[in-house]
């Protein structure tokens, strides 16, 4: 299994990559392949639960590159949430790996001065089918975090005052939502930035055929290790699982133990019952004799085939009618359940 990497690259110059609000380091990306006929490099990533996302796009072109401006898109299950231009004049102008060549997407626009952290989330079910998103493009786009690249012109500012996308989380229906999809994408609450500069570009590629796009499709960490994309996390000594096995093992012998001591009671009371009071004095007596006299004859006998020697008789069971009474104790049972 190849090692992960902490950006989506093409051709050594354009890179994308995405954090975390609790690190400063990029997360890591899985399973990467390109696409060139699709124009996509794609690899997954894990989902957090209620971690705050932000999305990063860095050019490392030298100032002999071609003069296209570019414009950065971001795409969050399927929906178009944001875009920034990035000026072949800044790339020309700074060095490789300085702000002038990053792009940060840190929420979806919701105005020109305010702005929603991307967070991981659960899908949210609709009760009612009929209420559930019906969008090919965002049932499809659920679990995924897409970068497109376009080349264009830059053309200068622009009018737009209105944010034309509204930043509604999707309802899934329980057939539309995927099997294998763990999380989407929320949005947190509206933080002030600064007041952002609207620009009119004249396009090359277009939004639905772009020069170029990264995706990244992120999962649970469960699902990551199911589908094979990730190798599987040893349990097997963390701290919980160490205890849950020490109290099993505890208590294994602890019932191990009361059962050899209930045995060990169900012995004594078994010999315990086995009482031959049931006849008269005068039964034990005359039965006595009668043992006797056979011991006598079978020890005469034994002398004379023996030369002198005892030899031991086998002496056949009497059957009685002597009933042995049996109690059986019921100990306690102990369930242990280990939780996954």
């Amino acid at each position: 299994m190849a090692q992960p990497v902490t950006e989506l690259v093409r051709n050594d110059r354009f890179h994308a990559f995405v954090k975390l609000s609790s690190s400063q380091d990029p997360v890591p990306i899985y399973a990467v392949s390109v696409n060139e006929q699709l124009k996509k490099t794609t690899g997954y990533i894990e989902a957090k639960d209620g971690e705050q996302f932000t999305v990063h796009y860095r050019d490392d072109g030298r100032s002999e590159d071609n003069g296209w401006d570019w414009t950065i898109r971001v795409y969050i299950d399927g929906s178009s949430v944001r875009g920034k231009v990035l000026l072949q004049t800044a790339i020309n102008q700074s060095s490789i790996g300085s702000k002038q060549r990053m792009v940060n997407f840190t929420g979806a626009l919701e105005s020109e001065s305010s702005e929603r952290p991307f967070v991981f989330s659960k899908p949210t079910l609709a009760e009612d089918p009929d209420d559930a998103t019906t969008s090919e493009v965002i049932v499809k786009g659920a679990g995924t975090i897409k970068v497109t690249l376009q080349r264009g012109y830059f053309q200068g500012p622009s009018l737009q005052t209105v944010i034309k996308t509204p930043l509604k989380e999707p309802v899934f229906s329980e057939k539309s939502k995927k099997g294998m999809m763990s999380h989407i994408s929320s949005f947190g609450e509206s933080k002030s930035i600064e007041r952002q500069k609207f620009v009119h570009v004249d396009d090359v590629d277009t939004s639905t055929n772009p020069w170029w796009s990264f995706e990244f499709r992120y999962l649970s960490r469960v699902l990551l290790e199911l589908q094979g994309h990730v190798e599987a996390e040893d349990h097997s000594r963390s701290p919980s699982v160490e205890a849950v096995a020490s109290s099993s093992a505890n208590n294994s012998t602890k019932v191990k133990k009361e059962k050899e001591k209930e045995k060990e009671k169900g012995k004594k009371r078994k010999l315990e019952t086995i009482v031959i009071g049931d006849s008269d004095d005068d039964d034990d007596e005359d039965e006595i004799r009668r043992l006797k006299a056979r011991l006598a004859k079978l020890e005469d006998k034994g002398k004379g085939k023996g030369k002198g020697k005892y030899v031991k008789p086998k002496v056949k069971a009497e059957k009685t009618d002597v009933k042995v009474r049996e109690e059986k104790t019921e100990g306690g049972k102990t369930l242990l359940v280990i939780d996954d």
